[in-house]
């Protein structure tokens, strides 16, 4: 649609975002009423099939051929949208719990970036507002929290310091976000697009020589070991030292 706004085309995936998009164009132009409600007998008819019939080009005009095949025989805006809430919108409690339990299992250090994260996580939130959910802004942020790795649970903290309006889903972004900037700026990994929560995860993967501690590496000690004592690897992989020398 060449206009100064575009419609992205509805091709039968993401049909809850596609509809509030088709929406808020008609309402532009002084025609959505005609999508949402049948006619009155209270309705001036003429300017109603005007409307009407500038409704259904508009929707014709941001659905492809084949979506177009379901609904060519309605001869109302109103009918094309209901025929499509019938075929996409599904009130489902068996959709219902198996988004949930995606949502309990995505995790942030899965993705190379965080913003490819965030696309997902909303898409899997549209997806549960479209089988029938009612999803608050606070079980919202409790979904992303539990994405969250150790080394941000600290957020969590954060979230329940600051006032309840500013306890938001874009609060927790934000945070992330800055995180994420920091720590590749810091190792030099915004080259390479290594992600620094997957790294995190290896680092955590390693154990520590000196101490046997998952996480810990020898640069962690730093200058720890006293001079003049000598550290030992037993013939088992353990280490011990002589001394006290830690």
């Amino acid at each position: 649609m060449t206009e100064e706004i575009r419609i992205q085309i509805f091709d039968g995936k993401n049909y809850n975002i596609w509809k509030k998009r088709i929406l808020m164009y008609l309402k532009w132009k002084k025609c959505d009423e005609v999508a949402t409600r049948a006619r009155l007998t209270t309705d001036n008819e003429t300017t109603w099939n005007e409307e009407n019939l500038k409704a259904m080009n508009y929707i014709y005009s941001g659905i492809t051929n084949d979506q177009l095949e379901f609904v060519s025989e309605e001869e109302t805006a109103y009918g094309i949208m209901k025929k499509l809430d019938s075929i996409y919108t599904r009130e489902s409690t068996a959709i219902q719990i198996c988004v949930r339990n995606k949502l309990e299992k995505i995790k942030l250090k899965d993705y190379e970036e965080s913003s490819t994260f965030f696309t997902e996580f909303e898409k899997l939130i549209n997806e549960l507002k479209g089988a029938g959910a009612t999803v608050t802004e606070r079980e919202k942020l409790n979904y992303m929290l539990r994405t969250l790795p150790n080394s941000l649970s600290y957020i969590g903290d954060l979230i329940d310091a600051v006032k309840e309006s500013d306890q938001t889903c874009e609060f927790l972004k934000n945070k992330i976000t800055m995180w994420e900037t920091r720590e590749k700026n810091d190792n030099g990994q915004s080259q390479s697009k290594k992600s620094a929560f997957k790294s995190e995860r290896k680092d955590l993967e390693k154990t520590c020589f000196g101490c046997g501690k998952p996480g810990h590496i020898k640069a962690n000690y730093k200058n720890t070991w006293s001079r003049g004592n000598s550290r030992r690897i037993s013939a088992g992989g353990g280490a011990y030292e002589q001394g006290g020398a830690h």
